[in-house]
């Protein structure tokens, strides 16, 4: 399990975004008083100038970064321009773009040792999740398909006992992206060219709902790894929710003495489920 960071770093980091966004409230939600908003052009000056994320901005080689801190500090100079005419909503609203901009450049230059917490937990997930397909390959793939694995793992922990974690995550996930490749691939080539000798109805129900299984539990990591767009999701997840329904019906009508129905059932139940692995952008 991963230690909460608890640091005067980590909160010192947070505590700018905090203030930040509650700055970023509309409008309306400002005061009007000419006071006021000297005063918060005056912090805003401050934070965007000699804050430690500003001098992070200063010290790095970002120029898109740099160019947005400037942004910023052009809006504050624009705020200042309004309040001296009078102009109260202007200088509001150029606050408002100011911090917006601020922001931006901010999180395109994460402190180091945030970054470095980001990238060991990323590393403990990834690797967890390739051992755990490693252990799939090697029980339905053999034993020999499982090399290229762990040769991929070793050189990856390798590089992060010596601390290059952002090397190491480059590695496992290609590996997981391969891992799934080939997983999908094989599932599905079981679906077209099986020919197996069942015993009994029973025994070619329990495979089909080990395969079922097998897709269940590959479709969110598979999610994880492409990231599909949000139309992509929804459409994933009305298709993970037919799956579900309709694998309940299968496994009543197997409860009944159904066979033959519930294999049909459940066959339709994994084709959601391949279906909705290629919306994921597994093909």
């Amino acid at each position: 399990m991963s230690r909460r960071p608890s640091s005067h770093w980590l909160r010192q980091t947070r505590l700018t975004i905090v203030i930040v966004t509650g700055l970023l409230i509309s409008g309306t939600a400002w005061s009007q008083n000419r006071d006021d908003i000297q005063r918060k052009i005056e912090y805003a000056h401050l934070i965007i100038n000699v804050s430690e994320q500003a001098r992070r901005i200063a010290n790095s080689d970002n120029a898109e970064a740099k160019q947005l801190r400037d942004q910023a500090e052009q809006q504050i100079q624009l705020a200042s321009n309004a309040l001296e005419k009078g102009d109260l909503k202007a200088a509001t609203e150029s606050i408002s773009k100011a911090f917006r901009l601020y922001t931006s450049a901010v999180q395109m230059v994460p402190d180091p040792r945030l970054l470095e917490q980001r990238q060991r937990e990323q590393y403990s997930h990834l690797l967890s999740q390739v051992f755990a397909f490693e252990a799939w390959t090697k029980n339905n793939m053999g034993s020999s398909s499982v090399v290229w694995i762990r040769d991929a793992v070793d050189k990856a922990q390798g590089l992060a006992i010596v601390g290059y974690h952002e090397e190491a995550n480059t590695i496992l996930n290609d590996t997981l992206n391969r891992l799934i490749d080939e997983v999908s691939h094989n599932l599905e080539a079981k679906t077209i060219t099986y020919d197996l000798d069942f015993s009994t109805p029973e025994d070619e129900y329990r495979y089909e709902l080990r395969r079922h299984k097998d897709y269940v539990r590959l479709i969110p990591v598979a999610i994880a790894q492409h990231q599909p767009g949000d139309g992509a999701r929804k459409l994933i997840d009305h298709l993970i929710q037919q799956a579900s329904a309709l694998r309940g019906q299968a496994e009543a009508h197997f409860e009944r003495g159904k066979i033959k129905l519930a294999i049909k059932l459940l066959e339709q139940s994994t084709a959601k489920l391949q279906h909705a692995l290629k919306m994921a952008g597994v093909h």
